[in-house]
């Protein structure tokens, strides 16, 4: 049988106990950044416990001080069985009686926070991301689905990547404002121009269409506006927390031991936008200058059943 938690935890919620993902949180009363863990429909404060002296009685021994930390990153970077140990240990203040939780209901009212009372942030100061091109599919869909014709002999050789920058990782719930960017003069597809826009081609363009970008139109094709096709991709991201030094090589089978857990971020895209750059490397740096809009909190791979492949 499952264990119970301290407090209900609905059926369809996707925290249950046997997730309990990591994240950084803040409330009004206490606006500074703290760790805690998501369950039902709570936040369990983790920093709270720790000036508590609770995690003195967890079997694991570490500097329980990185559960007050303002990221993720230094308590991450502990290891895995540190982060699993420490993470059972959270599971079992939750369900078993004997909890000092359980017992002391002051400490239940200040370690516990409603979801909807909180303000979620990046559980990571991220210092670097790479995109990468997961499968034939996705492929297809991002490449000949904009005019690029198939797919490359070398997409299935080695991995497809681009490095993002860092300062477009925004949480969660943060407003995606549409951006301006060079577009073809017309979008419809049986009436494209290049070059020297036509006087017949103008009266595509809206009336309220500003003289200058009447003007760039007319000489160059192009358009700078709002762009018309704003689209999201829904990826699946992996934490590396576990550092490695310069030049060191990472063997697979010890994958596992860097990687601190995974999120769903939304990857947007402005399509577009990007018409009028290189199909190479101008193309993929005007794309990765948009937002990635990361989730706030980070499951361990301990609550799932999955394998590298």
């Amino acid at each position: 049988m499952a264990p119970q938690s301290i407090f209900h935890i609905p059926a369809d919620s996707l925290f249950s106990l046997a997730n309990i993902p990591f994240g950084i949180f803040s409330t009004q009363s206490q606006p500074h950044p703290r760790p805690g863990v998501a369950v039902g429909e709570h936040i369990l404060d983790l920093k709270v416990l720790v000036l508590e002296g609770i995690f003195t009685d967890c079997k694991v021994m570490f500097p329980s001080d990185v559960l007050t930390h303002t990221t993720l990153n230094a308590f991450a970077a502990l290891g895995r069985p540190t982060i699993s140990g420490v993470r059972t240990y959270t599971q079992s203040l939750l369900s078993q009686s004997s909890s000092p939780i359980y017992s002391n209901p002051s400490l239940l009212e200040r370690c516990t926070i409603k979801q909807i009372e909180v303000t979620m942030h990046l559980p990571f100061d991220i210092g670097d991301f790479t995109d990468f091109t997961s499968s034939k599919t996705h492929a297809k869909n991002t490449h000949s689905g904009h005019g690029l014709g198939g797919l490359d002999a070398d997409m299935f050789h080695p991995p497809r990547a681009a490095s993002g920058r860092v300062s477009t990782v925004l949480p969660s719930g943060t407003t995606i404002v549409r951006p301006v960017g060079h577009l073809p003069a017309s979008a419809s597809p049986e009436r494209s121009y290049s070059g020297l826009l036509e006087d017949r081609a103008l009266g595509d363009l809206p009336l309220d269409t500003p003289i200058q970008s009447r003007t760039l139109a007319r000489t160059t094709g192009f358009l700078l506006a709002l762009t018309n096709e704003l689209d999201f991709e829904l990826e699946l991201a992996f934490f590396i927390s576990v550092p490695t030094e310069h030049f060191e090589r990472v063997p697979v089978e010890k994958t596992e031991e860097h990687i601190f857990g995974v999120v769903l971020p939304n990857g947007w895209m402005h399509a577009y936008a990007h018409e009028a750059g290189a199909i190479g490397t101008g193309r993929i740096i005007r794309f990765k200058d948009f937002p990635e809009a990361l989730g706030n909190r980070a499951s361990r791979t301990d609550s799932a059943k999955y394998r590298l492949v």
